[in-house]
This record gives structure tokens, sequence and C-alpha cells, in this order.
């Protein structure tokens, strides 16, 4: 089982991309 500190950094990562998909945060993307 993972630690709780990498946990929560995966979780953060997916959240950031989840939620900021194709967002202004995402411009450079486009």
């Amino acid at each position: 089982m993972i630690k709780d500190e990498e946990l929560t950094q995966e979780l953060n990562s997916f959240f950031n991309e989840f939620l900021f998909d194709g967002d202004d945060f995402n411009s450079e993307e486009d």
C-alpha cells in the first residue's frame, strides 16, 4: 500500500489534469 503523501500527490496530479483539462490553465496544450 502506498503512503498517504504519495496518494495525495497522485490525487493532486489527477485532479489537476481532470479539473483544468481544456481550461485556460492548459491553453498552451491547445
